[in-house]
């Protein structure tokens, strides 16, 4: 469906699979792996770049719809969830915002390429109790070492970044303060309410 660009058959195989299996099960094992085969293909084919958009645009719009459709039954703590200076994709952020929401998390959503003062004035404003920052980009110079830091010094909130980012530079993220979750995503939610609990009996 994705490669003849046909929303309608998307709609149909989208619908059959959220009738079958719960939207996590069907994050996992539908929607992340067609993420990763569509980012190899369009480095080999001609047209692939197309396809990407095509499928990014779909998911964001089915993604969202149903973030706000189960945002008003939440109740559990807030985050403040951003995509990382140079993260053009928010593909990554929604699915973790429906992890969450699973998890009975609220989530406010930054989109992509959010600069981290601004996600810092925006976690003072909002009295989120944690802040997630997504990416899968390799850091611009200076943002794990200063401005990561930096925001972690000024929220005074636990931090996490999740992500292939995560990953590769998890010892440059603890240096600054902040907590590294990779790439799984129920591991990582795992994480968050672990460190949210431990903070919450501490208090």
């Amino acid at each position: 469906a994705v490669t003849r660009f046909d929303e309608p058959e998307l709609d149909r195989v989208h619908d059959e699979a959220l009738s079958l299996h719960p939207i996590e099960q069907v994050t996992r094992q539908l929607y992340l792996p067609l993420l990763v085969r569509l980012g190899e293909r369009w480095q080999d084919l001609d047209g692939g770049i197309a396809e990407e958009h095509f499928f990014a645009m779909y998911l964001r719009s089915k993604l969202g719809a149903r973030l706000q459709h189960r945002m008003r039954y939440a109740t559990g703590p807030r985050l403040l969830a951003a995509c990382a200076p140079g993260e053009q994709h928010e593909i990554g952020l929604l699915l973790f915002a429906l992890e969450a929401n699973g998890a009975g998390m609220r989530t406010v959503l930054l989109g992509a390429d959010t600069p981290l003062p601004d996600v810092g004035i925006a976690c003072r404003r909002s009295g989120c109790e944690a802040v997630v920052i997504a990416s899968s980009v390799d850091p611009e110079p200076g943002m794990l070492d200063d401005s990561l830091r930096e925001l972690v010094r000024t929220v005074r909130v636990p931090v996490f970044v999740g992500g292939a980012t995560a990953s590769r530079h998890r010892r440059a993220i603890t240096t600054a303060g902040a907590i590294a979750l990779g790439s799984d995503l129920e591991d990582g939610v795992r994480t968050i309410a672990a460190g949210l609990e431990g903070r919450s009996q501490r208090s």
